[in-house]
């Protein structure tokens, strides 16, 4: 087995903080994914965050952009990896959540999605439109709090985008601790004090490039609009602690199970496949929360 560490830096500016976790309103992040198989996998992104609120109904703004640098080690004389090296990741969402009365509210979701190396230029083929729409009920106590989701959405979870069911449960108690029980993250995050927190959690990721050049791979030739495809599942534990006011520093470390990383044709016939393996990592990060 061939292990990989994770390392995350971030600088988050945030409005409130809630359970010690606070609400993003910019971030700046660096990871480094060493060793997958021969792979090296670098990312430096930034998200903005913007809410607006109504009577009843709360607007939330998000927009991502990610790069990410691949590194080959393996291989190397069946494909010319260098045209996509470097990829990258572009999002506009929208998430509203809207009051039915009875403490039921209708959360609708829509984010296209650019994921390209951008080669030839933009196109239609390096865009995918994710999308959810779900109900909500809320119970609500003095010091807990009860909600139950279902739905379905459009997502990348698993690589290919698809269509998902979405079913997830959360419960909360005041500010000392929540769970949330669901698709595509669960979580536990206890609060031990005020400037000590700690969280556990399971994700499902994938990502979905589309490789606007043309790829070459010996004994089969060449492809346009190739795809690169990768999924798998992360848990693990972060524990974050409050400097001062502002300031809060995590450290999280885990398991990284990664299911596929592949080089797919238009058809999804699989062109290439770099075998990768599930690994330990550790991210670090420093976030600023403006009160």
């Amino acid at each position: 087995m061939t292990s990989r560490i994770y390392l995350v830096f971030s600088f988050m500016i945030s409005s409130t903080l809630q359970a010690q976790i606070p609400r993003e309103i910019a971030s700046f992040d660096y990871s480094l994914l060493p060793n997958i198989n021969n792979t090296d996998i670098s990312e430096t992104s930034i998200r903005l965050n913007h809410q607006f609120n109504w009577a009843n109904t709360t607007l939330q703004l998000h927009g991502t952009y990610l790069q990410r640098q691949y590194q080959f080690y393996g291989n190397t004389a069946l494909i010319n990896f260098g045209n996509f090296e470097t990829t990258h990741f572009l999002q506009f969402k929208g998430t509203v959540n809207r009051s039915l009365g009875k403490n039921w509210k209708l959360q609708s979701e829509i984010a296209p999605s650019l994921a390209s190396n951008l080669e030839n230029g933009l196109s239609t083929r390096d865009w995918v439109l994710n999308q959810s729409v779900g109900l909500v009920k809320e119970w609500n106590g003095p010091n807990r709090k009860v909600s139950l989701k279902f739905g379905a959405g459009r997502g990348t979870f698993f690589g290919k985008p698809q269509f998902v069911p979405i079913l997830k449960y959360g419960i909360s108690h005041g500010n000392k601790w929540s769970l949330n029980l669901g698709f595509p993250k669960s979580d536990y995050i206890q609060v031990i004090n005020e400037r000590n927190s700690i969280a556990s959690f399971i994700a499902v990721n994938g990502t979905y490039t589309n490789l606007s050049g043309n790829i070459s791979i010996d004994d089969l030739g060449t492809f346009e609009h190739a795809k690169l495809v990768q999924n798998g599942i992360d848990f693990g534990l972060e524990y974050l602690f409050r400097i001062q006011p502002n300031f809060t520093t995590s450290l999280k470390s885990g398991y990284s199970m990664v299911n596929s990383l592949e080089i797919q044709d238009e058809n999804e016939n699989i062109l290439y496949d770099f075998d990768p393996n599930g690994s330990v990592y550790i991210s670090i990060g420093l976030k600023y929360n403006i009160k």
